[in-house]
């Protein structure tokens, strides 16, 4: 990879870290899961949706993309974040990587090496060693990591039906979230109170959301120009520096701090992850 291609490498690492952090501040301050994703979600499809075509017969997969990659995965982390550190969130989204490769395994057939079965079952020992740490013990805590393991299942059959898609990936981005804002939408409307989803709209948290949409698009824009200039097995692992990325600015912005065990378990995902990703270098005589 080019110096310029490691350098926006990095700058997606930080955004994305920024973006748990960030999330975890608004659950703080007592703002609705549901509400703050669906302005997040407008905003994205509001400011970026005079630059994109409109999709040609993929409607029902645009919306059903919705429900994997953007509304359900978003509306659980925020969840989630709520009952734990930020950067165990993040850790916890590493098993996109293993839940990606056993789909693509089952539903397209690929092949699999010794080499990815070892990681994926390293990947779900981490995760495993996790659920020791005195930072998930409780009951709720673990409801938690449990979401958030659905949530990287999601990533994953999300990796799979963008493989039947025919729009470019900014047409995929900005109408997956205008079905996103239509569905979280509806159930904010549905299931938090109005007096709590007024919160999203004081100065600070529409700020911090418009931050998040902005960032997060920033990113996936980035992301997706390092894969059309980039073998993927090289940008792909730049998504394990991610929880490394969330530990700092967590404890920067929030005073986080993550106990050796967590970091352990943590530690043993990203192996794992890494052995699934990383493809070893080819021998050369």
């Amino acid at each position: 990879m080019s110096k310029t291609s490691i350098f926006l490498g990095l700058v997606c690492v930080f955004l994305w870290g920024l973006t748990f952090p960030l999330i975890k501040f608004l659950m703080l301050a007592g703002t609705p899961p549901l509400g703050m994703v669906a302005l997040r979600f407008f905003l994205g499809f509001i400011l970026f949706i005079p630059f994109v075509p409109a999709p040609k017969n993929e409607w029902l997969g645009l919306g059903l993309l919705s429900l994997t990659l953007f509304s359900l995965p978003l509306a659980l982390t925020n969840y989630a974040i709520a009952h734990l550190d930020s950067a165990i969130v993040a850790l916890a989204s590493q098993l996109e990587v293993p839940f990606a490769w056993l789909l693509s395994v089952i539903f397209l057939k690929e092949g699999v090496t010794r080499r990815q079965g070892l990681g994926l079952v390293i990947s779900f020992l981490g995760i495993y060693l996790l659920t020791m740490t005195n930072e998930v013990a409780s009951v709720d805590n673990i409801h938690a990591l449990v979401l958030l393991v659905f949530v990287s299942f999601l990533y994953g059959m999300a990796s799979i039906q963008l493989k039947f898609l025919r729009s470019n990936p900014a047409t995929i981005t900005v109408w997956s979230f205008f079905f996103s804002f239509l569905l979280t939408g509806l159930g904010a409307a549905l299931y938090e109170p109005w007096e709590e989803i007024t919160r999203v709209f004081s100065p600070v948290n529409f700020g911090i959301t418009a931050l998040l949409a902005a960032l997060s698009m920033f990113a996936f824009y980035l992301w997706t120009h390092l894969l059309a200039k980039n073998e993927v097995n090289a940008v792909v692992p730049f998504i394990m520096l991610v929880p490394i990325s969330t530990l700092c600015f967590a404890y920067l912005l929030l005073g986080e701090t993550t106990e050796l065990s967590a970091q352990l378990g943590g530690l043993v995902t990203l192996v794992g992850v890494a052995l699934q990703t990383i493809a070893p270098q080819k021998k050369t005589a």
